[in-house]
């Protein structure tokens, strides 16, 4: 099992990588949630406990859900499908095409 600091060290991680991803500043981050940059800046540390209702707003604000944000562990291919997510539609689509030709050559 989890322990609780590692637990929240992981999420606290998560946090500042899909607000990153999502080219967010902590100022920007803080203005939307109605807290100070330093609030944030202690969350995304895990230096201050994370209210249940700041991780859903949080949550909201990145578009994602709060179990994609709580999860500690992802599989190969998930990792994989976040990081084509972060690629823009060229990159996606070259992706695409390579794993078209991969299939067509496995068969």
């Amino acid at each position: 099992m989890l322990e609780y600091k590692d637990f929240t060290m992981k999420v606290s991680t998560k946090m500042q990588t899909y607000r990153n991803k999502n080219g967010l500043t902590q100022k920007q981050m803080a203005k939307k949630l109605g807290v100070s940059t330093t609030y944030i800046s202690n969350i995304e540390r895990g230096k201050n406990k994370l209210p249940a209702y700041i991780l859903y707003q949080y949550c909201d604000i990145l578009g994602i859900t709060p179990n994609k944000m709580m999860e500690y562990e992802m599989d190969d291919s998930e990792k994989v499908l976040d990081d084509i997510q972060g690629l823009t539609e060229l990159q996606q689509s070259i992706i695409k095409g390579t794993l078209k030709e991969f299939r067509k050559n496995n068969r």
